[in-house]
């Protein structure tokens, strides 16, 4: 629903995960490793929206924006996932450990994050994505996804 405050917030966390499980001079370390991981990342916030406009030449349509956004889906999931990046999982391990250990604990949360989860795919089946406050890039982006489509059903 919010691809660019996503991007942003799933960067902070990862850092922020990364500084926690450190000790206080590896933080300079744990930051460089994020930011080594940012043009992983970005490879599949860009090809997923090209790969994206591709189907659309066999006779898939997607919105331009929903691909943009699907794109920037897939980078987050990169920063978490990527090859070498398990320090982020390791700290949300050791934070969420107590909590595992108390099953009316786990039934708490695991109706909070049900209900949250539900929420946000009702929200990103029925909102359009929005690229606020970055209004000029989110209609660049549109009209370049648009002509990008165009030329691929064109060949």
């Amino acid at each position: 629903m919010l691809p660019i405050a996503g991007l942003a917030l799933t960067l902070a966390a990862v850092t922020l995960l990364r500084v926690a499980g450190t000790t206080a001079r590896g933080w300079a370390w744990a930051v460089g490793r994020t930011l080594l991981t940012v043009p992983y990342a970005a490879v599949f916030t860009v090809a997923v929206p090209l790969g994206l406009a591709v189907v659309s030449a066999v006779g898939g349509k997607l919105d331009s924006l929903t691909s943009c956004a699907f794109g920037a889906g897939a980078g987050a999931a990169v920063l978490w996932t990527a090859p070498g990046v398990s320090a982020p999982r390791r700290q949300l391990e050791r934070m969420f450990l107590p909590v595992a250990r108390r099953p009316r604990a786990v039934a708490a949360a695991v109706v909070g994050l049900g209900v949250l989860c539900l929420l946000v795919g009702v929200g990103a089946m029925t909102l359009t994505p929005s690229f606020s406050p970055t209004y000029g890039l989110q209609r660049t982006l549109e009209s370049s996804m648009d002509r990008l489509q165009h030329a691929v059903n064109g060949v």
